[in-house]
């Protein structure tokens, strides 16, 4: 199950890295004509792609807030694969003041 989970994050990876100008539509029509949606494995992908995006976003929201992400923190927020714990902490970053309080709510 973990070779199976490492190999949908890297697809998922590649394909919101390289791909991230293609719409849902035209990835499908690139891997055969399919929507992503219609298979297990393509939510799966879709669903990996969602989280890595939010993530990024939350480390750059870190970042613009108090200029640098500690390591510890970049690796945490990484870690997280509930996207409903992401967004939660996207929220709870527009009232925190501190560096500290951050490194309280990720652990």
């Amino acid at each position: 199950m973990d070779e199976r989970k490492n190999l949908l994050s890297f697809l998922g990876g590649a394909i919101s890295h390289r791909v991230k100008k293609m719409t849902k539509n035209e990835i499908g029509n690139l891997i055969g004509g399919f929507n992503m949606e219609d298979t297990p494995v393509g939510q799966e992908i879709l669903q990996i792609g969602v989280q890595r995006g939010e993530q990024r976003i939350l480390l750059k929201q870190i970042a613009a807030r108090f200029g640098v992400v500690p390591e510890d923190i970049r690796q945490k927020i990484q870690a997280i694969q509930d996207t409903e714990n992401l967004e939660q902490l996207a929220t709870l970053l527009l009232t925190i003041q501190s560096v500290d309080e951050l490194k309280n709510l990720v652990n």
